[in-house]
């Protein structure tokens, strides 16, 4: 990934995915140092005029799977910022909660992302893994994204494996802990 912008309230961000681009990228993807994505919306690219916004993998895999409208995306985010260039050509951003941002700096309502490329699809589904939160003790609940469906499991807490239950398999998976989900490896 290339880097970049340092963005005075979030640090380091590298450019991951181009959804839209014309002379310069419009919308694109991005993701800090601890590997969260932010989508971002160029506005005057020049000017160093963004709207950026954390966001869920599974919230933009809906987006470019066009089941909610680019607007929604940006408003599933608690903080919004929108940034300009300084003297220095450094990023710096107002903080806006997604009910106080404008909306002439969002895209229109009903917008739906409508560009379709294998390139796009395998990155949509590459979006969509399967996460293991841990709420009680030897319980847990998959949320598998693609079926968008939570499955209850068991588990074997003894060992670095994982014995999972479903209502007609049964599997061991190995996990790591990623930020207090685990993902499947």
């Amino acid at each position: 990934m290339k880097e970049w912008y340092r963005v005075d309230k979030i640090g380091n961000l590298y450019e991951e995915t181009v959804l839209v681009r014309a002379d310069e990228p419009v919308l694109f993807v991005c993701m800090d140092e601890e590997k969260n994505r932010y989508l971002v919306e160029a506005i005057d690219g020049f000017d160093g005029e963004f709207v950026i916004a954390r966001i869920e993998d599974n919230v933009l895999s809906e987006m470019i799977n066009n089941k909610i409208p680019m607007y929604d995306a940006f408003k599933r985010s608690e903080k919004l910022l929108h940034t300009s260039f300084d003297e220095a050509y450094n990023l710096k951003s107002k903080v806006y909660s997604n009910d106080e941002i404008p909306n002439e700096l969002l895209p229109r309502k009903n917008a739906y992302f409508n560009l379709k490329s294998n390139r796009l699809t395998q990155y949509a589904d590459s979006l969509q893994q399967k996460y293991i939160q841990i709420p009680v003790m030897y319980r847990c609940v998959i949320q598998e994204r693609v079926r968008g469906t939570n499955r209850i499991f068991r588990i074997n807490d003894q060992a670095n494996w994982y014995k999972v239950s479903g209502k007609d398999d049964e599997n061991r998976i190995n996990f790591k802990n990623t930020r207090g989900l685990f993902r499947a490896v």
